[in-house]
């Protein structure tokens, strides 16, 4: 379980996250929407641990019990497993040695278990064809599946993507939404994924959290949809023409937002 109590985030008078008390349930799958600079990477780095430089941090953030910031990097590791935005590589290892480099946090295992682990994670995610390519020869999205790889074979019970999505194909995405989701069902796990998609929110997500001008405001798929997505309209300072709930969007059977 993630539990943020009374947290505030501040650069100078700038107020980021203003005074959030939160709970996350273990086996949860949790979508983080909100415009622009409405505090979503701030929010995950902080349950990760870390504090960005200039940011100043009051309240408490608990994991599974244990205040993160007290928390060394390999302890740390142990709980929750985080894909930043916007990673540049910078070693060239192979896929197979970039994804290795998760196992940082466990203890030492035989050359064959570990190399069947990174095996199944490479599998899930679609790259075990090219596990032996440099990292500074794969495209974006190549890359972007084997930073989600090294998220996976972390094994830790939290697992946080800022923006997974991010260089990946439209059919990918949807793939992978469905993976996660998935994993929290099937194997116990907390997802928490920020997104600017709200069709993907309330399609994959049993709970959305919005960021609105420091604030969270906690609501299911399904409340949003009867409210007439007006949580939307406000976070994102536009007007929204649909909001349709699944079972009356036309064709698809999904939840569908247009913005005008």
């Amino acid at each position: 379980m993630i539990e943020l109590k009374n947290v505030t985030a501040s650069y100078g008078t700038r107020i980021i996250l203003d005074n959030i008390s939160l709970k996350i349930e273990q086996n949860k799958t949790v979508a983080l929407c909100g415009k622009n600079g409405s505090g979503k990477s701030t929010l995950l780095s902080l349950i990760d641990g870390i504090i960005p430089a200039g940011l100043k941090v009051s309240g408490e953030v608990l994991v599974d019990g244990q205040n993160i910031f007290s928390a060394n990097r390999k302890e740390a590791a142990k709980l929750v497993s985080y894909l930043v935005q916007n990673e540049k590589p910078v070693w060239n290892f192979s896929v197979r040695q970039f994804v290795e480099t998760g196992l940082y946090s466990h203890e030492r295992t035989s050359k064959i278990k570990t190399d069947n682990k990174i095996n199944e994670v490479l599998s899930r995610v679609g790259i075990l064809d090219f596990s032996e390519k440099k990292i500074f020869n794969i495209s974006g999205g190549e890359f972007q599946k084997s930073r989600i790889a090294r998220c996976l074979i972390q094994q830790s019970k939290n697992l946080l993507f800022d923006e997974p999505s991010e260089s990946l194909d439209a059919a990918f995405e949807i793939e992978l939404l469905k993976m996660l989701k998935s994993i929290s069902d099937k194997e116990g796990k907390t997802v928490v994924f920020s997104t600017h998609d709200v069709n993907s929110a309330l399609r994959f997500a049993d709970d959305v959290l919005v960021l609105d001008r420091g604030n969270i405001i906690e609501k299911t798929p399904a409340s949003i949809i009867e409210e007439g997505c007006k949580v939307f309209e406000k976070a994102f300072d536009a007007k929204i023409s649909l909001c349709y709930p699944a079972e009356a969007s036309p064709g698809a059977g999904k939840p569908v937002v247009v913005f005008d």
